[in-house]
């Protein structure tokens, strides 16, 4: 079922009580260095596929596809959960965090153009 589309905080805010329904009976639904770990877990299983399509052991095709999409989305699952515990709204860090950027990253190409 796909809902109507949600802000990060909602999506934050859904994952979060989403974990309370299904895992409400265990200590690890408050915790975020279980959801850190998971998260690592996660991204390692990305990373596992895009090594086998480099080694040319798994095609990129529509089923490598979906499956990398399913694991990017347990990333973004587990990131979720992490912002909800913290009380982050992850609009707002990004649009900080990619102004930060933008100015460190500008200045650093204007330094490598100079310097060619």
């Amino acid at each position: 079922m796909v809902d109507k589309e949600l802000s990060f905080s909602e999506l934050a805010k859904q994952c979060l009580e989403d974990s309370e329904e299904w895992f409400g009976d265990l200590d690890v639904v408050y915790s975020i260095p279980y959801y850190t770990l998971c998260l690592a877990g996660e991204v390692g299983e990305f990373a596992n596929i895009v090594k086998k399509i480099e080694r040319g052991k798994l095609k990129f095709d529509a089923k490598t596809k979906y499956e990398m999409a399913m694991e990017l989305t347990d990333v973004f699952t587990y990131m979720l959960n992490i912002a909800a515990l913290l009380q982050i709204d992850l609009t707002k860090s990004y649009q900080i965090k990619r102004a930060i950027n933008e100015e460190r990253f500008t200045e650093e190409k204007e330094a490598r153009n100079e310097s060619s």
